[in-house]
């Protein structure tokens, strides 16, 4: 059945650098070259309402990102001012109420370059944010309990050393403003230059390269590596949970079921860059450091990446990667399961026209 598209005049007054929907598809963010961050409730397919005009930038912004709703409403944006900025909006049963006055800034950061991409990370890791920046570098911020910590490191843990733990029931939620409970975490370098962070609460655990703010609220912790040479125009999260299909004893003997479980994967990025070179990235928890875990062939494509995009969980094991350049091609790559070698699947070209982005449903 076909549908009308609509339109919604945002009020900008320069070019829409980028937009995103929040999990339930009720709110719309979007990020202009007039250096601000705007955001529309979205009550009906017709009716729109604006919600917030959020000024902070001193440069046009190029990213916006939401956060998991079991961290509340949180928005990220990043721009050419070199910005991190995250702003804290009410709690979802005020949100039929919210006025611009309820949205705040949370958490500011400068990167060494141009944030180019901004998004927030699988919930099952805590609240994680990953930034890609100009100079070609990756950052990612930790915000979590330490309870949430150990228990996510006992698990990966147990699973580096060989066995294959369940993902039970969720790890510790972030703790925020009035929630009655306040992160501690080990002591780190403090951030130089002026951060801020105020009505998010939590503990992250420490970075072989990074750094960690102390607040009165709890610790902010800043994870830095070098993704590609000459930029790093394009990230994107990693499935957390991977389905396995695991045999019993009985089942090995032939006489038992088969049954499926849910392993936790260490945290996983997919970048893109100016090196035209689409690369894995996996947190490695014995080192406590990211590290360069595939590369992709360099000649698939030959020009700046500008997107990537990996398949969220189906319930297969099979991974999908999605990489689109300027060149025009879009390349799709897949993986059997975790642990067996990535192959090209297909290779699209769009002739006389570049790729500039890509995306996946959120089914899969």
């Amino acid at each position: 059945m076909a549908h009308d598209l609509s339109s919604l005049d945002t009020a900008h007054t320069g070019p829409i650098h980028a937009a995103q929907l929040d999990h339930f598809g009720r709110h719309l963010a979007t990020a202009s070259e007039d250096q601000v961050v705007r955001i529309w409730a979205i009550l009906d397919v017709e009716v729109r309402r604006p919600v917030a005009q959020l000024i902070g930038h001193t440069a046009p912004v190029l990213a916006v990102s939401w956060s998991h709703p079991k961290f509340g409403p949180l928005l990220a944006s990043g721009g050419e001012d070199r910005k991190v900025l995250v702003w804290r909006g009410p709690p979802l049963e005020e949100s039929e109420k919210e006025s611009e006055s309820a949205w705040g800034l949370a958490y500011s950061h400068e990167v060494q370059g141009e944030a180019l991409a901004v998004s927030f990370g699988p919930w099952e890791y805590g609240l994680q944010l990953a930034v890609a920046s100009s100079d070609g570098q990756v950052s990612v911020y930790s915000l979590r309990d330490e309870s949430q910590a150990q228990a996510q490191s006992q698990i990966l843990r147990r699973a580096t050393a060989g066995s294959s733990p369940l993902l039970g029931p969720s790890l510790p939620p972030v703790t925020l403003p009035g929630s009655g409970g306040e992160g501690s975490g080990a002591a780190g370098s403090a951030i130089a230059g002026d951060n801020s962070l105020a009505g998010v609460a939590g503990a992250a655990p420490a970075a072989t390269s990074g750094a960690e703010e102390a607040t009165s609220s709890g610790r902010w912790q800043v994870e830095n590596f070098i993704a590609h040479q000459g930029g790093c125009f394009c990230l994107c999260w990693a499935p957390a949970a991977s389905p396995v299909t695991e045999s019993s004893a009985g089942a090995a003997a032939g006489g038992g079921e088969r049954r499926k479980s849910v392993v936790l994967q260490p945290r996983r990025l997919v970048t893109g860059g100016a090196d035209q070179q689409v690369r894995i990235w996996r947190h490695d928890v014995q080192t406590n450091s990211w590290a360069d875990s595939h590369h992709f062939p360099g000649d698939a494509h030959s020009a700046w990446i500008r997107d990537v995009a990996w398949r969220p969980n189906a319930g297969i094991p099979a991974n999908t990667i999605a990489s689109c350049a300027e060149d025009g091609t879009v390349v799709i790559w897949t993986q059997a399961m975790v642990g067996q070698p990535w192959e090209m699947k297909d290779k699209k070209e769009l002739h006389g026209a570049a790729a500039w982005q890509g995306s996946r449903a959120g089914t899969g």
